[in-house]
């Protein structure tokens, strides 16, 4: 599965994820999480892997997973995305949130242009 590319959310969201590990998002001011910044942010992304007591950590070796983390390089505070991949009616699909275990709305979905 190829994450490169460029994905977009109903909230008016556009995330850009290069195969170099880099990304950039965009984002409606009413699409951000709380904790990060309502505007363009860039940062490097990975795939996460389980530790040994049960937490996820991001793990730049990994060319494969069901979970990418998405990692700000600037801003006042830091803040990281995960980003579940799902895979529904073809298409395959980002749910980015703040929380794992919180459902995915609309506006957290990005579907890849294409």
């Amino acid at each position: 599965m190829e994450l490169s590319g460029v994905w977009h959310s109903a909230a008016g969201g556009t995330l850009t994820i290069r195969a170099d590990r880099s990304f950039s998002l965009a984002w409606e001011a009413a699409g951000a999480p709380d904790d990060c910044e309502r505007s363009a942010a860039e940062g490097s992304w990975s795939f996460l892997t389980p530790d040994r007591v049960g937490f996820s950590r991001a793990d730049p070796a990994l060319n494969s997973g069901d979970t990418v983390a998405l990692s700000f390089r600037s801003g006042p505070v830091s803040c990281s995305l995960g980003a579940d991949i799902r895979r529904v009616s073809g298409k395959i699909e980002l749910c980015a949130t703040m929380d794992p275990d919180s459902t995915c709305s609309a506006s957290d979905m990005f579907v890849k242009e294409g």
